[in-house]
């Protein structure tokens, strides 16, 4: 079976690196794939740059002139990159491997890479689609975090994004070419959370379209648990204290909560002391605001880490993960620590909870309930025995995440829809 994946970025974001995993699950089941991005930045033989050479310019010029049309409509620079309107790309349907493929398989597009226009020329193809969703951006009228609103149940406009909403904005003119789009089309859509699922179906443009929930996949002989002491020995870590680990490629980002955390922290110190002398905060992640150092309390600061295999010996250094995220789907970051056997303690948010088992492999508290976070911290803290939590957390992961697991799930989709070579 050959399967053309599609997706923006190759190892750059949670939908490249999620995607990224998905072909390398199937490749290991002996099935031809390729991953088609708009620039190829690492060493990947499964990895097809559809803008290779000096086309490079082009593909970065589309990206630039996507976000230069959104900046007359937009409220402010803050929501720059939270609102995509797919109207610049590239066509590549007449690629080789495009149209070798018995099933081409959508991801993220946006940023220049593809834009509706470009996916209508890939249905006319009339080969099997799949379009695995990772936000919310394909049943909205343009926003990836839709945030308090639901007009994307009716048909979008009079969006909080826009500069000047109405009836008839922006958003609502990108709904109704998605809409055209989908009506048009025979793609069956996956979600890798059932929270996400659910959205997609209480939609106005997926209400009526073939919705699958498969979660994304995870190598479990790479992401494992090794031995704390020594990786805390290795990272120059505090041997006795608690850590608590708290990871976003953007910590200054509203949606992954760290002020929760912060407020978590500051709970502790005033009304449990005796505890905050024994716990430190440890945080990877860009900080351009300098918040860290504001802070009334020590944290240790490991900086950015672009290679996410190199977060393997910091889960295992770390005694929880911090998932205080306000809107998220499928967080990798908490999978990947579920996997090496450290337990999670994060709100009741998006796919969050279908990865945490409340009080077996970590700790859920309502959404943004700092006094209830605090308390799953405190809980893990006085547990006695954190050996049963991290074998139920590493037993999560290799039973529902594996890679053999969900490269299943999918080829069997895949045969589903009619594709019948190589199974």
């Amino acid at each position: 079976m050959k399967i053309a994946f599609l997706n923006t970025y190759d190892n750059s974001g949670g939908a490249a690196i999620a995607c990224l995993r998905l072909v390398e699950a199937i490749a290991a089941s002996a099935h031809e794939v390729k991953m088609h991005v708009r620039e190829k930045t690492i060493a990947n033989p499964h990895i097809v740059d559809v803008n290779p050479g000096w086309q490079k310019y082009p593909g970065f010029f589309r990206y630039a002139l996507d976000k230069l049309y959104f900046l007359p409509f937009e409220v402010s620079k803050d929501i720059r990159f939270h609102f995509s309107q797919a109207n610049i790309g590239k066509d590549i349907s007449q690629l080789k491997s495009i149209q070798e493929a018995d099933v081409i398989h959508l991801h993220w597009i946006n940023h220049g890479f593809l834009s509706l226009k470009n996916i209508e020329k890939l249905v006319a193809l009339g080969k099997p689609m799949v379009w695995t969703l990772h936000d919310k951006w394909l049943f909205t009228g343009g926003c990836h975090i839709t945030r308090d609103c639901y007009n994307y149940e009716d048909a979008c406009g009079n969006c909080s994004y826009l500069k000047k909403p109405s009836p008839t904005d922006l958003s609502h003119k990108v709904w109704q070419n998605k809409k055209a789009l989908l009506e048009n089309s025979n793609i069956h859509f996956v979600t890798c959370s059932n929270w996400l699922k659910n959205l997609a179906l209480e939609s106005s443009l997926l209400k009526n379209k073939p919705v699958t929930r498969i979660p994304n996949p995870l190598d479990t002989d790479l992401y494992k648990p090794l031995p704390r002491k020594a990786v805390r020995q290795q990272l120059g870590l505090p041997e006795k204290e608690f850590l608590v680990l708290f990871v976003s490629a953007n910590i200054a980002s509203p949606f992954k909560g760290f002020k929760y955390l912060v407020e978590a922290f500051e709970m502790i110190k005033k009304e449990q002391p005796e505890l905050f002398t024994k716990m430190k905060l440890v945080v990877v992640g860009r900080d351009k605001n300098n918040w860290i150092t504001s802070l009334d309390f020590p944290v240790i600061y490991l900086g950015e880490i672009s290679n996410p295999a190199d977060l393997i010996p910091v889960y295992n250094a770390c005694d929880i993960l911090a998932a205080p995220s306000i809107e998220d789907n499928l967080p990798n970051t908490v999978m990947e620590s579920l996997a090496c056997g450290v337990p999670v303690v994060g709100f009741e948010t998006g796919g969050i909870p279908e990865m945490v088992d409340h009080l077996e492999n970590g700790f859920i508290a309502p959404q943004k309930d700092v006094r209830a976070l605090m308390e799953g911290m405190a809980w893990v803290f006085n547990l006695k025995n954190n050996n049963m939590l991290s074998k139920k957390a590493r037993l999560k992961v290799m039973e529902n995440y594996r890679y053999g697991v969900i490269a299943e799930r999918y080829l069997e989709l895949y045969r589903g829809l009619g594709v019948k070579k190589g199974i």
